[in-house]
């Protein structure tokens, strides 16, 4: 399933390494014979090679690529608790919510500037992932942030942890607003979190935001769970459409359904999964979709381990509502535009709530 593909940072990134795979074409080839959604022509197949395969994968499929074993990233790598991205030539960091460990209260979003005392360069990427893959090799990691316009920023000295923080966070908010970020779908992970959260913390006075602001996506099947807290019984959620062009209709399940949220926040960094809930919450009308144009992925990729222990993503799925639209390569359109929403704090966003 697809992880932040736009210009998100994982702080999980591995060494890069000077090593140069031989990717095992014959077991590409099948794959994307038998797998694929997009049609690769078969002279274009035949011709693949270590030099081309990139840049042919990506010609047909977008989100295809070839990841060697040696840039796979380790799961047990350990975490912030801080999501890193770029966006307007600048790293930001915006913190999970109420999960930080930090010896001085984050502030909500800012600009680093710099990495254990070493500034950012902003224009060189692989720079900022040396900078940030050395620092997690510390107990505490020192983080420049500059917010509310202060150029020089201030440091803050954040802990590090073994195993990553949740991916889903919230935080209660005045006049009975609870906001419930989702940062990722992970698998037999995020659907349950989502729905812990639900029931022990929000209450019938509360007005609920759900925050898809930078999520990439993840596992799909999270995202139908938690769209059918919310959808009635039966209703259809989504119809599939794999390669050998069998389309499967997902509906609604049976169980407790959960009051709609008031808002549903969406920036051009929501993609795959984060999209198809909100498309989902959208086409039924539970919540109002506020933010800017989302990414335009409605289909999901598989990730199949090769013989070399490297990976080939794919995309296998493509995913449409119930009345057949698609958000893929148009986006989803909000309700209420919100001009540079990605940076915008809470304070600014929560009297669309009513």
């Amino acid at each position: 399933m697809t992880k932040h593909f736009c210009c998100f940072i994982c702080i999980f990134f591995c060494y890069l390494s000077n090593a140069i795979a031989q990717p095992p074409l014959e077991e590409i080839r099948t794959i994307i014979r038998e797998k694929s959604l997009e049609q690769f022509p078969e002279f274009v197949l035949k011709n693949l090679t270590s030099d081309n395969l990139d840049s042919r994968l990506k010609q047909y499929d977008h989100f295809a690529h070839y990841v060697p074993p040696h840039e796979q990233a380790k799961s047990d790598s350990p975490d912030t608790g801080i999501i890193f991205f770029l966006h307007n030539q600048q790293l930001w960091a915006r913190p999970r919510l109420g999960h930080i460990e930090s010896l001085d209260p984050l502030p909500e979003i800012g600009v680093v500037t710099a990495v254990d005392r070493k500034a950012i360069d902003t224009d060189d990427s692989k720079h900022i992932v040396s900078v940030l893959s050395s620092a997690l090799r510390g107990k505490t990691v020192l983080l420049t942030i500059s917010s509310d316009g202060i150029a020089q920023g201030s440091t803050y000295a954040v802990k590090m942890k073994p195993t990553p923080y949740p991916e889903v966070s919230w935080v209660r908010k005045a006049n009975n607003i609870i906001i419930i970020r989702v940062d990722e779908f992970i698998t037999h992970t995020t659907a349950i979190r989502f729905a812990s959260i639900f029931d022990t913390v929000v209450t019938q006075k509360d007005k609920v935001v759900i925050d898809l602001r930078g999520c990439g996506g993840g596992d799909l099947f999270e995202a139908f769970e938690i769209a059918g807290m919310f959808v009635p019984v039966d209703a259809p959620l989504v119809i599939t459409t794999d390669h050998d062009h069998f389309q499967k209709i997902y509906r609604s399940p049976v169980g407790p359904k959960r009051p709609s949220p008031a808002i549903i926040l969406i920036d051009k960094y929501s993609a795959s999964a984060a999209e198809i809930l909100a498309g989902i919450l959208h086409y039924y009308k539970i919540g109002r979709l506020a933010g800017e144009k989302s990414y335009g992925k409605c289909t999901s990729q598989t990730v199949f381990s090769l013989p070399d222990h490297g990976e080939l993503w794919l995309t296998t799925v493509a995913v449409n509502f119930p009345n057949g639209s698609t958000c893929t390569g148009s986006g989803l359109h909000p309700d209420i535009f919100i001009s540079g929403v990605t940076t915008k704090k809470y304070d600014e966003l929560l009297p669309l709530v009513r």
